[in-house]
């Protein structure tokens, strides 16, 4: 399996929009543009330069789907003077406001409005009131536009552009989360891009809430060490996605070394084991413990044991073969190299 390319690497002109608007100029918090959600995207843009008036953009939950409505919201307020604000379809349907109060409706969710007879009728005449006073209109919804077809809330025939924002590959994961770090103000190495492109679990909001974890212990990433320690960090979010577990990476490359070693290793492999987990990838002791099978006192134990003996040379140039092998199994295990 190939590496993933740096996302700086994606050309722009790639990714540009129909649209003849300095986006960068009214929308602080832009949208990676990807292959996946381009459409969505245009269609939205489209919407709110007014060349559509009744769009619905659906796909899973997390992409980017309330951002674009957000994003249609701004662009609105400065290109038009147009104020208006993002709706749950659900309360919207049973709100006592006019229908067409408003001249601009943004509506999210509206997948929790399906779930009731009473609010698919309601909604349905609800909006039947803006088709027929052609008032511009974006609804949003998580998976895709068939239920509301079928219970005739929206009908492409009367008028609706439909498109979806899809669930990215790795390696649009991977520009998604050089798109939020830039915008969190993270500094990333494209080795640990490529970790969460790879093998985070979870979505885009699970992407932002892992930068943010790295972000509380430090702003800048960028080098090669720094990939160890992410692992540490991120462990809540990698864990469970593909099944790959740093620490089997870990212990592999621990296993290497002794092997290999010329002569009696001069660390028991229990103690290096903890000490590499928890002092150099930077796993709470919870985690190594549960990793070893032991209790947490007994981590720091194994832990003051190898730091203690680091004066003597050649427990350190142990250390260092460890750590070594360490940053480079792991780097290799998330498919990344310096060629990406």
């Amino acid at each position: 399996m190939s590496a993933l390319p740096d996302p700086r690497s994606i050309r722009d002109s790639q990714l540009s929009l129909p649209i003849n608007l300095d986006l960068n100029q009214v929308v602080l918090n832009p949208i990676a543009e990807l292959p996946s959600n381009l459409a969505a995207l245009a269609l939205g843009l489209d919407f709110a330069c007014g060349q559509r008036n009744f769009i619905g953009v659906g796909g899973p939950s997390g992409w980017g789907k309330s951002e674009l409505l957000h994003r249609v919201r701004e662009i609105l307020k400065h290109s038009q003077g147009i104020t208006t604000e993002v709706h749950s379809a659900d309360q919207w349907a049973i709100s006592n406001l006019p229908a067409c109060r408003s001249s601009v409706l943004l509506l999210d969710d509206l997948q929790d409005a399906l779930r009731s007879p009473r609010l698919r009728h309601q909604l349905r005449l609800r909006l039947e009131h803006r088709l027929r006073r052609n008032l511009p209109t974006m609804i949003c919804t998580a998976g895709n536009f068939d239920k509301a077809i079928r219970d005739r809330i929206i009908s492409p025939l009367s008028g609706w552009h439909l498109a979806e924002i899809n669930a990215p590959t790795p390696v649009e994961r991977q520009r998604i989360t050089h798109q939020i770090a830039k915008i969190e103000r993270i500094h990333l190495h494209p080795s640990i891009e490529s970790l969460i492109a790879l093998h985070l679990n979870g979505n885009g909001r699970s992407i932002r809430g892992a930068l943010l974890r790295m972000k509380l212990v430090k702003s800048n990433w960028t080098t090669l060490d720094d990939f160890a320690e992410a692992c540490g960090v991120l462990m809540p979010f990698l864990i469970g996605e593909n099944g790959w577990d740093p620490r089997d990476v870990v212990t592999e490359a621990l296993n290497h070394v002794y092997l290999a070693w010329p002569t009696s290793a001069p660390l028991g492999k229990r103690a290096a084991l903890a000490y590499l987990l928890n002092q150099v990838i930077r796993l709470a002791e919870e985690d190594v413990a549960c990793f070893l099978r032991v209790r947490p006192g007994q981590v720091y134990r194994h832990c003051n044991s190898v730091q203690d003996r680091l004066d003597n040379p050649e427990v350190r140039q142990f250390i260092d073969v460890l750590r070594t092998h360490t940053f480079a199994a792991l780097a290799h295990s998330a498919d990344w190299t310096d060629s990406a």
